[in-house]
This record gives structure tokens, sequence and C-alpha cells, in this order.
């Protein structure tokens, strides 16, 4: 049986890869990730992989994976003119050689319209486009950040032949703003059974350097539990994580860490007795998975996508209220835990195991070859 060609397109992916390259990444790359090792077990597809630009060869093996940079696509890097001009042309040249049946594309910017554009048109190639976030629904928001970057991610979106939603609510705001449907598949992760409470101690908070993530509410919370013991994980190297370093040194109860890589973050989800997430907004964060993963209660201010947390009883949501979070960490009890991380441990068994995930991918990617682009289902 001939092999289907697969690509997959996502700039920060490459520390997934190669874990000694200090790059942060998001959900959207642990997503493409997943799906492309599992997808590799199955032996019936040639993966490409293409990331950004960090220092590494054109082109690495990982497994059977086969990982492309385009060069230059690195803007903490390559910050002039000239190498802005250089990255857009080897983004073009580099689409050109695409060679595949199907694209995955998890990115939020101008290549989903090079993809659509260039292998899509002139190669016959198809495309699926998997919404990272909330805001990928919001063209206005796309025109805020320039001429070329709207009109190619518009043209994408809209071309596209297949648009996966993480929840309703990107499904709904999909076809409310842009008239365009999708179907709803859930972030799909390895799961580990072996997880112990007994060794569930402190209270773990875990996002990128960036205002939005709100880290200061988590600061609040840690100066008002002197009781409590903490951990703060925040990669990114900027102003907000050198003022926020700064200030941890004023709380004995108070861990941070300031770069784990992926591979070995799992253990501290494991090993928390609460996840905490104070992000202003989400799509629906892998860390909520990981934290369920690991068996872990969750407490979220303003993050509740489609009210997981409420209907599967995995923690709180406190509705943006620190004194109804502080109130329900002091109430919080080790039964309690146990509850809520069984409850978790169930739903994310029942709705992102990869291994029934992508298998909803592969009827997808099997319809696209055959010329049929299947229907737009919730998931």
């Amino acid at each position: 049986m001939k092999r289907i060609k697969l690509c997959f397109i996502s700039f920060l992916a490459y520390p997934l890869f190669n874990g000694k390259a200090n790059v942060v990444f998001g959900g959207a790359e642990v997503d493409a990730y997943n799906l492309a090792r599992k997808l590799e077990e199955s032996g019936q597809y040639d993966i490409t992989f293409y990331v950004g630009d960090f220092g590494q060869a054109q082109e690495e093996h990982y497994g059977k994976i086969k990982v492309r940079k385009f060069k230059y696509m690195n803007l903490d890097t390559f910050q002039s003119f000239s190498s802005k001009l250089l990255r857009h042309w080897n983004i073009v040249a580099e689409v050109l050689k695409i060679d595949c049946d199907v694209c995955f594309v998890e990115a939020y910017n101008e290549m989903l319209g090079w993809v659509t554009l260039i292998p899509g048109r002139l190669k016959g190639s198809r495309t699926i486009f998997r919404l990272a976030h909330d805001l990928d629904t919001d063209l206005a928001d796309a025109k805020s950040k320039g001429r070329l970057y709207h009109s190619l991610y518009k043209y994408g979106i809209h071309k596209a032949d297949r648009i996966v939603s993480q929840t309703d609510i990107q499904k709904n705001l999909l076809k409310s703003q842009l008239g365009i449907e999708s179907q709803v598949i859930k972030n799909g992760f390895f799961i580990n059974e072996d997880i112990n409470f007994d060794g569930k101690r402190a209270i773990l908070w875990v996002a990128r350097a960036q205002s939005w993530k709100r880290p200061e509410i988590f600061m609040e919370i840690v100066k008002r539990l002197p009781e409590e013991q903490f951990i703060m994980v925040m990669p990114g190297e900027n102003d907000l994580q050198a003022r926020m370093k700064e200030e941890a040194r004023l709380y004995s109860n108070l861990q941070f860490i300031d770069y784990i890589p992926f591979a070995q973050i799992q253990p501290y989800y494991n090993g928390a007795k609460l996840f905490v997430n104070t992000s202003e907004y989400e799509g629906f964060p892998n860390a909520f998975v990981q934290a369920c993963l690991g068996k872990t209660p969750i407490l979220s201010f303003n993050v509740n996508p489609d009210k997981f947390i409420d209907v599967n009883g995995l923690g709180y949501f406190c509705q943006n209220d620190i004194d109804k979070a502080i109130s329900f960490i002091r109430d919080y009890t080790p039964d309690q835990m146990r509850v809520l991380g069984e409850n978790a441990s169930g739903y994310v068994k029942s709705n992102h195991d990869i291994s029934k995930i992508s298998l909803q991918y592969e009827e997808i990617i099997r319809n696209l070859v055959s010329g049929d682009k299947g229907e737009m289902e919730g998931g």
C-alpha cells in the first residue's frame, strides 16, 4: 500500500525533537508534535515536519520523521530588515519544495496562506488547519499585524480543505464570525497511568512569560498563603520573566524555574497537588491536559472552555475572584485532591488519548486523499 506523504508546519516545535534547544513553545506545538509521533507509529505515512531556524542543520531525522527548517524563521535572532527579506524569500523557496498529499498547519500567521496557495493550488495537496487559539477566528486581529499577514491568513483560512477546532466555543466563533464550518477534535496526549497521590505536595503554575498569562496573580496567592509550597515554571527570557524571578526571591515558599525541557516537565504536573491557571484567555490549554494526565486538579481564574472544569468535576473555576481562589486552597483537603484527581484521570483518558485522537485525524486524511472533504462533525 502506498504511504501517504504528510507535512506538518509548526515553527516553535523544534525543541520537542531536540531537547537541547532552549526555545519557548506552546500548546499548538505540542499538539502537532504528538500527532506526528503517533501517526509515525502506524508506518502508513512519510512525515516531514517543518520548524523554525534555531541554528540546526537544514534537515535532521528523529525516528522516521524528517525535520526541515525555514531559514531565518526566528524573530528573536533574525531581527534586521535584511533578515526579514531573507525570511520571506526562504519561506516561498521552501514552500515550493513541499511535496505532500496533506499538510497540517497549526499556526496563526501568513504560512497558512502560502501553503494553501502554493502546494495547494499548484501541486494539488490538501490542507488541514487546526485552530490553536480563540483569536484565530478574528480577522480584525490579523489585520492589525500587517497587510501581507492579513491577506495571506484570510486567504488560507477560507481555502483550507479542512479546519479543526479545539472546542465548541472555537467552532461557534468560526461559524459566526467567518461563516466557516469546522470539526472539534481535542488535544491528544500519550497516557501514563502510573501516578502516586502520596507524593503530591506543591501548588504548580506553568506558563510562558507573557503578560496575558498574568503571573502577578499567582505571586499574590504565594504571598497570601505562606503555609503552602509553590512552584512557578516560566520560560521566556524577557522583562516580565526577570521581574517575576526577582520577586520570587522574596518568598521562601516559592521555587522559581525559568526553563524545563518538555520531556522533563510532566513529572512536575504529576507531583503537584493543584495546578493554577491565571491566563486572561486561552484556547484549550495543553497545561490543563497535562495536569489531568498527572491526576492533578485545576484552579482556573478566567479559562474554562466549554465549562469542562465544572462539567467533569476537575477542580474549581473562581471566575477571576482571588478571594474565592484563596478560600478554595485553604479548604482543600487530601481527600478532595484524590476525588478530583481521579476525575481528571478519567476525563483525560476519555477525551485526550492520542490513540483515539489520531484516528479522527486519519479519517480526515483518508477523505482528503481520496478527494472527499467529508462532513464537519463535532468531536
